[in-house]
């Protein structure tokens, strides 16, 4: 019987600005999609970066700028 598997991802490979910028989102209350649209680009663009298949300095710096969100879902 295989062994009982974690659902959360390993994140480790990230880069730390990366895994800096997810936390930043869900500290803020951001989603994806919510970002997406404030930074005007795709949330599959988002999710490449964050997910660490694409870089972007400018996506990365933008997150850590971003407020509270005054709608949190």
């Amino acid at each position: 019987m295989p062994a009982p598997t974690s659902k959360k991802k390993d994140r480790s490979h990230l880069k730390p600005e990366v895994q800096e910028a997810r936390n930043i989102l869900r500290r803020r209350g951001w989603t994806q999609l919510e970002v997406a649209d404030h930074l005007g680009v795709t949330r599959t663009h988002i999710v490449f970066v964050l997910n660490g298949r694409r870089e972007s300095k400018r996506i990365l710096d933008a997150i850590q700028q971003l407020p509270e969100n005054p709608n949190p879902a």
